[in-house]
Formats: C-alpha cells, structure tokens, sequence
C-alpha cells in the first residue's frame, strides 16, 4: 500500500477516502499514519452513499464499491479490498487516469481455515449436536462423515485453493483434484489439476467440492 500511496502523491491534492465496515481503531490509525507520510489525509465512511461528496475530491479511494468511482473525477488510485473486481466496469470510472488495484493474495490464509472450519462442521454435524446439547440433549446416533477417505474436487486453484489444498491434505483424503483453465498444478500440492472443460465428468466422483474463484 506505501508504495501505492507515494505513487498518486507526486502533485497531489491530498485527499483520500476510505469506505469499508468495521475497521478496528488499530487499523483506522495505520491507515491515518500510512497517508499523512505520504502528504494525504483520509476522510472514513462505512457506505458508499455517504462518502460520494467526499469522493469529488478524492485522488485516493479505498473500497469495494463499484460505484463511487464515477463521483471522483480527480481519482488516481482506486484500491479494491477484495480479490474480485467485476463490479469495476471501465466506463463508470470519472476519471481516464484512475488505476485499479485488487487484493488477491491477502486472504489465502484465512480463507483457508474457515473451508477447513465449514468442512469439519459440516460432516461432523457439528450444527446439529450443538442445537442438542443446546437443548440439554444426549445423541451419539447421527450419522457422520470424515475428510478422510473422502475424494476432494477444488474448483479454482488459486491462493485460496492452494492454502486450502495445504491444510486439507493433512487429513489424509483419498484425492485432491484441481481445477482451473489451464491444467497446471502450482507447486505440485494436488493430486492433478484437470481443466475446467472435464468439470462434467469429475463432479460424480466428488465427495467434497470446494470452489475457490
């Protein structure tokens, strides 16, 4: 991100808005002390429709919304928080020197362990059983199932996909099967990586199916 902000300062007005939920006081001050070093001051929204009269002045925009960018006509930098930028068409940009920017790589971790979390909850019935003993039950009769043994069918094999393919190899599963447009297997952490035209084919023989795109 520093580099980034150094970047749209050369001639700048300064100005940089930030739209997200939830940002904790540790990452607001971060944010604050990363762009006053580079000579910008940051206004915060938590929605895009308060932050659109602040955006006519912005250089900088920090969000995932795919509309404010037709609001700020000085725009330089448009920073997405999120991986996937579809919402971002070319034509609702104000600005013609505005550059965009994504997040991919930032979340392969924690994304990773909540598919391990989900899976586990899942065939462990793990929603089930609480509700039970939630209610002062005593059940050791449903059934369950196990990742281990199970044949596993990652749909993107991206940095999501390949923590993901890291953690649940731990677990002993009868295959890890990729998929992805070209057949490569990154780093070698699966089984074989079909392309997506053999998806057809290889969803019958999946126990678990993963999509990571």
């Amino acid at each position: 991100m520093d580099k980034n902000v150094r970047k749209a300062a050369a001639g700048s007005t300064g100005k940089m808005v930030v739209v997200t939920e939830g940002l904790s006081d540790r990452h607001t001050a971060a944010i604050r002390e990363t762009a006053a070093g580079c000579g910008f001051s940051v206004t915060f929204f938590e929605n895009p429709e308060n932050a659109r009269e602040a955006a006519g002045e912005a250089e900088i925009l920090f969000s995932v919304s795919g509309e404010l960018a037709g609001y700020a006509p000085k725009l330089r930098w448009q920073c997405c928080a999120s991986a996937g930028v579809n919402q971002f068409r070319e034509d609702a940009f104000a600005s013609p020197d505005a550059v965009l920017t994504n997040s991919s790589g930032a979340y392969g971790v924690t994304i990773a362990e909540h598919i391990v979390m989900v899976t586990l909850e899942i065939l462990r019935r793990q929603q089930d059983y609480s509700d039970i003993v939630a209610h002062r039950g005593w059940v050791r009769t449903l059934p369950v199932r196990s990742i281990f043994g199970s044949r596993i069918l990652m749909l993107g094999t991206g940095d999501i996909g390949q923590e993901a393919a890291v953690r649940l190899r731990a677990f002993r599963p009868a295959s890890l099967t990729g998929v992805n447009t070209t057949g490569q297997n990154p780093d070698g952490l699966f089984d074989c990586v079909e392309k997506s035209e053999k998806l057809p084919d290889l969803l019958p023989r999946t126990d678990l199916l993963v999509l990571s795109l």
